[in-house]
């Protein structure tokens, strides 16, 4: 029996999924063109939990790229937060599969005709508000988020931020409005773009056992004042699977769509954006121990 090629046969098994997939696009992999670039960064339901063959077609597929976990430039797919090749171990999902991404990127295609659009995943499932503290270091989720939004940003323009956050944090009502504000601070300060567009979420329903817990978690959410240029999306009305907690690939895609008009809605933030505003803040990013931006 003649030996079998594990390189040729792991391509050839991901084509064959591909095909299988009608979310995914089959289109040669390459960089996008002048992109357009958002940043989605949170926990396991902006990574992505649903079922992979549940993902519609999307219409504009052809115009999204995602910057991918191994520093490259793909075709838009999903998993979009696919761990294959990961660079930055900090922020590697092994369980990433269906989610938002490509649903707010399919939707900000058909809103900016002729655009292309690029992903960038920095989500990890499980990571609480305090791992997404402001540090410099690759090594942590809030560095790598930064570093990699430069990286994607060189060819393109940075567009915004999808925060998707809070599930390991529901019993913080009074210092999780504080922490977000502070960190769309920081975001903005170390990406240069002083009014980028951020958009976050209400979280989707919880676990009945935590019920009273998560409701008034939610209801901080859905109320808490926001920083200019920040929009806000429920995913509270959204169904989850049986676990309670992880959104459905049909509430993933929804919720991708209701990123992309409310993250329409700001256009006429962010509009000084572009490569050459990333590289006067350089370095600028403070290590551990270092004052937050004011």
């Amino acid at each position: 029996m003649p030996l079998v090629n594990r390189g040729a046969l792991a391509v050839l098994l991901s084509a064959t999924a591909c095909v299988a997939l009608p979310g995914c696009w089959k289109e040669k992999d390459r960089a996008p063109r002048d992109p357009l670039v958002f940043v989605l960064a949170g926990q396991s339901n902006m990574s992505g939990r649903g079922r992979l063959k549940e993902v519609p077609s999307f219409p504009h597929a052809d115009r999204v790229f995602v910057y991918a976990n191994s520093g490259k430039w793909t075709a838009g797919r999903e998993p979009v937060d696919d761990p294959t090749g990961q660079v930055d171990e900090v922020s590697l999902d092994d369980n990433a599969r269906a989610g938002p991404g490509m649903a707010f990127g399919d939707r900000m295609a058909e809103l900016r005709p002729g655009a292309e659009i690029g992903l960038v995943p920095a989500a990890k499932g499980g990571s609480p508000a305090s791992e997404w503290s402001r540090d410099s270091s690759r090594k942590t989720l809030y560095g790598s988020m930064i570093a990699r939004a430069r990286e994607a940003a060189a060819i393109g323009r940075l567009a915004g931020v999808l925060w998707y956050q809070g599930e390991a944090d529901i019993d913080s009502l009074t210092e999780w409005p504080v922490f977000f504000r502070q960190l769309v601070a920081d975001i903005r300060a170390d990406l240069g773009i002083a009014d980028l567009p951020v958009v976050m979420t209400v979280l989707a329903p919880g676990k009945p056992q935590h019920a009273a817990r998560w409701n008034r978690f939610v209801s901080m959410q859905a109320s808490m004042e926001l920083p200019p240029c920040t929009g806000r999306v429920t995913a509270n009305d959204l169904k989850v699977e049986d676990e309670g907690v992880h959104l459905t690939t049909a509430s993933a895609v929804t919720l991708g769509r209701r990123y992309a008009d409310a993250m329409d809605a700001l256009a006429g933030c962010g509009k000084q954006a572009g490569p050459a505003s990333l590289s006067a803040v350089g370095e600028s990013l403070p290590g551990p121990g270092h004052p937050p931006a004011p």
